[in-house]
């Protein structure tokens, strides 16, 4: 033992014989090393001291994490069986797949022309959104009004086909001046074709629903005279700030529109 212990330090002091400029070079940079790093574990030091707060903050989610990491591991088998189940989907794929490509490639010319289509017809699907209450009505209610039958035609009768017979009531009002003719408007005139879509609920404090304008009657008139009406004026919409809606190409604003309170541009108080 004692002469391989001789024979091998013999041979550790040729090898290193051998390098003595590398083992120099190495003596050399050792200092430098050494600087760079204590430099290094002082900045290891305060990154230590910074990061202890957020390493403690984290502590309570590591120790939530035990249960989702034993359920992950529960979940493991199914993911696995996921996995080899996808040989089929990927085999039918190499057959899908250019199949779905060319289906892409073909709605090229259909994705161009909407380019151009929808900027003109998303802005009315914006104001359909916000008199979607009304929209809603005017689908739903021809049913129920409707709904009334009177009694079946008995097989001979004449005037028509046999079956239930549905009718529309209505109710009209008629006055001296359901006929008359005017080259101008009348001072009585109220109408408004372009109600906001609480409108219902906006004229309990008026008394009436408020009108487009009131030039007929000279301006808004808060109390009635006799003969005449009060006339209040609608505000601007809260869909887009105008009198009416006027729809621009390219501009679907999403407002939600008012149901349940007296909300507008304006305040409804007389």
């Amino acid at each position: 033992e004692l002469a391989d212990l001789i024979v091998n330090s013999s041979r550790v002091f040729s090898a290193t014989q051998a390098r003595d400029d590398e083992l120099a070079e190495t003596i050399r940079v050792f200092p430098s090393f050494l600087r760079e790093t204590r430099s290094t574990m002082v900045r290891l030091q305060r990154f230590a001291r910074d990061t202890r707060p957020l390493v403690n903050d984290l502590k309570p989610v590591a120790d939530e994490l035990g249960p989702t990491v034993r359920d992950l591991g529960a979940f493991g088998p199914d993911l696995a069986a996921t996995f080899k189940s996808l040989d089929p989907l990927i085999e039918e794929s190499r057959v899908t797949l250019p199949e779905g490509a060319r289906l892409l490639r073909g709605l090229e010319p259909f994705l161009e022309a909407a380019h151009t289509f929808l900027p003109e017809f998303n802005p009315a699907l914006s104001y359909l959104d916000f008199q979607k209450q009304q929209l809603s009505d005017f689908i739903s209610v021809p049913g129920a009004a409707t709904a009334g039958t009177l009694p079946e035609k008995r097989r001979g009768e004449s005037g028509g086909p046999t079956g239930p017979r549905h009718y529309l009531p209505q109710v009209a009002f008629i006055n001296n001046r359901s006929f008359e003719v005017s080259k101008r408007r009348l001072s009585n005139e109220r109408g408004n074709s372009y109600l906001a879509p609480n409108a219902l609920l906006r004229q309990r404090p008026f008394g009436m629903l408020e009108s487009f304008d009131c030039r007929p009657s000279g301006g808004e008139k808060p109390n009635a005279r006799e003969r005449f009406p009060p006339c209040f004026v609608q505000p601007p919409m809260l869909f887009d700030g105008n009198k009416y809606p006027r729809l621009q190409r390219g501009k679907a604003p999403v407002k939600p529109a008012p149901f349940t309170g007296n909300e507008g541009t304006a305040p409804a108080s007389p």
